[in-house]
């Protein structure tokens, strides 16, 4: 027989917290982070954001914090029980190791289950599939979140702990097989085939590069917006996919990918809402030096939110090329040009953007060359694995 509860009563729930980093006391020296496992020379641990939620690294984060800023800010450190949480994405995370402590940052939750009610392993799948309910939760304006106090309003269904320990034996057997299975072809296999070709056409582009402009020169530089969520007849009963930065990351490219959010044809109107362009590049001006940031879009159905811009040039070809260009693009330059915000999102100015030298390939039958890997079989292949694990 199942129950129904609110989610703020089968698990606790706190927000991640950012000590000052004007305080260098609270952050670990270490310039390169180490895993964890074996490290006997650090007693900092590790501090996680949203991104690293997203990509599944919560034993080598880029930055740890030290005991100091633990004690100082009274921080509950998480358990071998606890599930991480994005709450850009709504993304859930299971670590389940003993003897590994962490602490949350920007974009987290941390939920700990009340164990009397429900086993850690099972809130996780039950998120996973929440994950669609939730998003439709969030709110915010320059990036959409569900807040702590809209999540534990969640209502959930809840079997018996008997129950769960069945269900979760049945479902392990079919989720290892299948899920597990898949993410890792996925990971070995698909996406280590799109890097391959992509890493491939970038050596073509560095060979062929015969010149050196600014992204201004040859392209059109169109912004985003995101409607205000406070006006709700901009969200409610909403049709027209909406995305935001969040979505690019690991995408390469942009077709049947699920939205942040929809909505609705008067907040397009009202707001000159532009819709990305086929054929296009989509980047994220949030962690812009992240190559999986930069995006070939090959559909016209989504609206762009405040945080990724689309570039626009005179024909599909060019367009490829940039793709390339940006992928090409000095580290060293990119960094320069990136402000680092406290929460580790690094932004970039529009300013800044469309004044960015780029190597340049001017050949157009070059240039066919690099529209033909992005006009390929590659973002087919993609959609298999990508959509149901990426979201």
């Amino acid at each position: 027989m199942e129950k129904v509860y609110k989610l703020g009563e089968i698990c606790s729930i706190r927000s991640g917290i950012t000590p000052s980093t004007n305080n260098k006391s609270y952050w670990c020296l270490h310039k390169k982070i180490q895993s964890i496992v074996g490290d006997q020379k650090c007693d900092c641990i590790p501090w996680f954001t949203g991104k690293d939620i997203k990509q599944k690294n919560i034993l080598n984060t880029e930055r740890k914090i030290t005991p100091l800023a633990i004690k100082e800010y009274k921080m509950n450190l998480t358990t071998e029980n606890s599930i991480l949480f994005n709450y850009l994405e709504c993304s859930p995370y299971y670590l389940g190791i003993k003897g590994i402590s962490c602490q949350g940052g920007g974009g987290t939750h941390i939920l700990e289950p009340n164990l009397e009610l429900v086993y850690p392993n099972y809130l996780y799948y039950l998120l996973l599939a929440e994950k669609k309910r939730m998003r439709k939760w969030r709110s915010g304006t320059a990036q959409l979140k569900i807040r702590g106090q809209e999540l534990v309003k969640l209502e959930v269904s809840l079997p018996s702990l008997p129950q769960q320990n069945q269900i979760l034996q049945k479902f392990q057997i079919v989720y290892n097989s299948r899920v597990f299975q898949s993410e890792i072809i996925y990971n070995d296999n698909v996406l280590r085939t799109i890097k391959v070709t992509l890493e491939w056409a970038k050596h073509r582009f560095l060979k062929y590069k015969d010149s050196e402009i600014k992204i201004k020169d040859k392209f059109k530089l169109v912004a985003g917006k995101t409607p205000s969520t406070k006006i709700k007849e901009y969200y409610e009963n909403g049709t027209i996919k909406w995305i935001n930065s969040g979505v690019l990351t690991n995408l390469y490219f942009l077709t049947k990918t699920l939205p942040t959010n929809y909505i609705t044809k008067k907040a397009v109107e009202e707001c000159n809402l532009p819709y990305a362009k086929p054929n296009s590049v989509l980047i994220s001006r949030v962690d812009f030096n992240i190559d999986d940031k930069i995006v070939w879009n090959q559909t016209d159905n989504f609206t762009i939110g405040d945080s990724i811009r689309n570039f626009l040039g005179n024909s599909k070809e060019a367009n490829a090329t940039l793709f390339f260009a940006l992928l090409s693009a000095r580290p060293k330059t990119i960094n320069k040009i990136c402000l680092k915000g406290a929460t580790q999102f690094t932004l970039i100015r529009s300013s800044e953007l469309v004044n960015f030298p780029l190597w340049w390939v001017s050949n157009p039958n070059k240039q066919k060359i690099f529209f033909t890997i992005l006009n390929s079989k590659l973002a087919k292949i993609k959609d298999l694995l990508l959509l149901k694990y990426f979201g």
